[in-house]
């Protein structure tokens, strides 16, 4: 929840492509492998990221780091993560309890 608030430079509550690029950059993943994984994370294709959709995003990364392979956009991200993702508590409530 912090990586998220901190990558937020609004405080929209939500990550433009812009306020993630320096993160994504850390990664040193090729550009095309970047807008692949933001294909996925964004899920409902609005071009920005909720909180759910940005951890996502960052587990995505680090599975490639790890090895995996490079997910497919047209493809949802696999079950047991959205099983994940939907059990995350709210941003707020992260945020709070720190």
């Amino acid at each position: 929840a912090t990586l998220f608030k901190r990558v937020d430079w609004d405080g929209d509550g939500f990550v433009q492509g812009s306020e993630a690029s320096e993160l994504l950059s850390r990664s040193q993943l090729s550009r095309d492998v970047i807008a692949a994984v933001w294909d996925v994370a964004d899920m409902n294709r609005d071009g920005r990221l909720d909180f759910r959709e940005f951890v996502c995003m960052v587990h995505i990364v680090t599975c490639l780091l790890r090895g995996a392979p490079i997910p497919r956009p047209d493809q949802p991200p696999p079950p047991e993560l959205m099983r994940a993702l939907g059990e995350l508590e709210p941003l707020e409530v992260l945020v709070a309890e720190r």
